[in-house]
């Protein structure tokens, strides 16, 4: 197998609290599963609605079933997952895994990312899907994502990794933000199926009914009344991540000071309200820029690093203020690691503090974790074989990105740690 799967364990933990979207998922059984057709299937609707949750639970359901679902989850500028080449080695070695007999040929491994998927997704077609009346659905989420290179604007960005059409017995199910301007041209690629989180007509009501299910979970254990469920369901305009932020934010509060009446209407009015509390906590403000620009969770001390904090106050200070904004996952058994709650968050973050406070952040973290030469055995060296290049390209430090990039030893490591597709990305 030339290429290795991408392991989303902890992207899919984010949406283990899954809860409704039972007439959505078993529409998607009906347009990807029991219907023939072989078609594009979108799932769009603005920040916060639900999307990376609906699919990671349609994954998580046809995984039950004991089907196998090539699967990919775009993020913007987070682990090089949004870059085509990674990308579509990823699903490749996933459909390898499937299909064992029909491995990718060497040849092919000179092709460019979506010519390459669209022969393997071919061959597969041809000798294991047709001859046995047989389907296969690949899932990608986050389209809006992905950021085309730099330079002229291409017709279609998206063509750098979808291919340019679906061959017999495959479907692909993808998910944007619906005013994506290249979504629309996936119909020309083949059968289109729209469903758009946002139509109000047609799913206002089931939105609503997804919110006030997480709220009559979650009530309990924070001692909230029906009347304040019902104002928090109304004030999120069907909009999960208000609910997962509203929740977060609760938590940290006496019951004593919480005011059904200051929930405020819709998700950009609730970071606007984060925002505005934190916004004078200087530590609050550094920890979350240098969150939004590194490209992993980062632990509590590696992020005191890039900081330059001394001791447990500034430490304790961060994650207590900055706690609604952020997911908390395990970096090892007894260490935690932490990341932005959502690209909407880091959106916002980044805009607040500016793109010159951004730029400074990347330098930080290129002069004080994604250093090389790194120590040897060391979290510290993955991250900067990963992303010590772009650190230094964000700020502008030509100089010392070829320095990095021109160091033998750097592209030694980096391919026989990581591996060659991650050496071509950084070319």
């Amino acid at each position: 197998m030339a290429t290795k799967a991408i392991n989303f364990a902890v992207e899919r933990q984010r949406h283990r609290g899954f809860v409704g979207r039972g007439a959505l998922l078993a529409e998607l059984d009906r347009l990807l599963i029991e219907e023939p057709a072989d078609r594009w299937v979108v799932v769009t609707g603005g920040p916060g609605m639900g999307k990376s949750a609906l699919l990671a639970a349609w994954l998580a359901r046809r995984e039950r079933a004991g089907d196998r679902v090539p699967h990919h989850f775009i993020r913007r500028a987070w682990a090089d997952w949004d870059e085509p080449a990674l990308l579509v080695g990823s699903l490749i070695a996933q459909i390898e895994a499937r299909f064992p007999s029909l491995g990718e040929p060497e040849a092919d491994l000179a092709l460019s990312p979506a010519v390459r998927l669209a022969a393997m997704l071919g061959r597969v077609s041809e000798h294991a899907l047709v001859p046995h009346g047989a389907r296969l659905v690949v899932l990608i989420d986050g389209l809006d994502e992905y950021d085309s290179p730099p330079g002229p604007p291409l017709p279609d960005p998206l063509a750098a990794f979808l291919p340019y059409a679906l061959p017999s017995g495959v479907s692909i199910l993808c998910a944007s933000r619906p005013r994506h301007p290249y979504v629309d041209a996936l119909a020309t690629r083949g059968e289109m199926m729209q469903l758009d989180l946002d139509d109000a007509e047609r799913y206002a009501a089931e939105n609503e009914a997804t919110v006030r299910t997480f709220w009559e979970q979650a009530a309990p254990a924070l001692g909230l009344d029906a009347r304040f469920v019902a104002e928090a369901v109304r004030r999120a305009d069907g909009n999960l991540q208000h609910a997962a932020m509203l929740r977060q934010h609760l938590a940290g509060v006496i019951p004593a000071r919480r005011r059904v009446e200051k929930i405020p209407r819709g998700l950009a009015a609730l970071l606007d309200s984060a925002w505005e509390r934190i916004a004078s906590d200087t530590v609050v403000v550094v920890g979350l820029g240098i969150l939004c620009a590194a490209r992993e969770a980062l632990t509590i001390d590696e992020v005191a690093t890039v900081a330059g904090w001394d001791g447990e106050a500034p430490r304790r200070a961060f994650v207590r203020g900055a706690r609604e904004l952020l997911v908390e996952s395990q970096r090892t058994e007894d260490v935690l690691a932490y990341r932005l709650h959502h690209d909407s968050i880091r959106g916002y973050v980044a805009k607040a503090i500016g793109a010159g406070a951004l730029r400074q952040y990347h330098r930080a973290l290129a002069e004080k974790l994604a250093t090389w030469p790194a120590p040897l055995e060391s979290a510290a060296r993955q991250y900067a074989l990963r992303h010590a290049l772009l650190h230094r390209i964000e700020t502008g430090d030509w100089t010392e990105a070829w320095r990095v990039a021109g160091d033998l030893a750097f592209v030694e490591a980096k391919c026989l740690e990581l591996g060659v597709w991650e050496a071509m990305s950084d070319l």
